[in-house]
């Protein structure tokens, strides 16, 4: 059995790589490869699909890659929106599950694609949650799923607005919450999600680059916390 890892912090933010700089792409010689970032989260409660894609020049650590005139990304055939936080980011919401094909548009009009499929990750279930959990005494439950592969791994998120938990590491497929994780936590409702991770190489690399696609299964159910 897999490790699972018991966490509060967003699951996603760190798979994209680079500093604060950033690049256009038309200022860049045709010939630099660009590090390929995607991701796809399946989000069961709202039975929607979110993607992200995200370059970087040469290597995972390179500078961002901002797509200017003549470059482009699509997915499934859409154009992205662009993120607030950062217009590296291109971002695509949708309703429903399906597989996500990226197409990689280049100044220099090469193209490169990349699929994700919704089969390519297994799903995550709760066993016996409560509806109705206690700070002071906290509380344990289960999770079931299809065997986890070597690239995969679960995670544990517990949190409500405005608090943190301690990360924490759970063996086997029985989760304990510790009233001392608990104890910064207001009482009301409370969000507890499992997530199946899965991170593998880019199908199609651009050159020599590489790149990292991170796949994610969230289950998602929100509980009541008591005194």
């Amino acid at each position: 059995m897999k490790r699972t890892i018991f966490v509060l912090s967003i699951i996603g933010l760190a798979i994209y790589g680079g500093g604060c700089s950033k690049i256009d792409s038309n200022d860049l010689d045709t010939n630099v490869p660009y590090y390929q970032v995607y991701s796809v989260t399946y989000y069961k409660a709202g039975n929607t699909t979110s993607c992200v894609a995200h370059y970087l020049v040469r290597n995972g650590s390179g500078t961002r890659v901002e797509l200017g005139n003549g470059s482009s990304v699509k997915m499934n055939g859409a154009s992205p929106s662009t993120s607030l936080i950062d217009k590296t980011i291109y971002e695509w919401n949708g309703p429903g599950f399906f597989d996500a094909s990226f197409m990689l548009t280049k100044p220099s009009g090469k193209i490169i694609g990349n699929v994700v499929r919704r089969s390519d990750i297994g799903d995550i279930n709760f066993v016996s949650l409560p509806d109705t959990v206690s700070k002071s005494a906290g509380f344990s439950f289960g999770w079931t799923g299809s065997t986890l592969g070597a690239d995969e791994k679960i995670v544990v998120r517990v949190s409500t607005l405005g608090s943190a938990v301690n990360d924490q590491n759970i063996s086997g497929t029985t989760v304990t919450v510790a009233p001392s994780a608990l104890a910064d936590f207001p009482v009301g409702k409370l969000t507890v999600q499992l997530i199946r991770v899965k991170e593998i190489p880019v199908h199609v690399p651009d050159s020599t680059a590489g790149g990292t696609t991170s796949i994610f299964y969230n289950n998602s159910k929100e509980i009541e916390l008591v005194p």
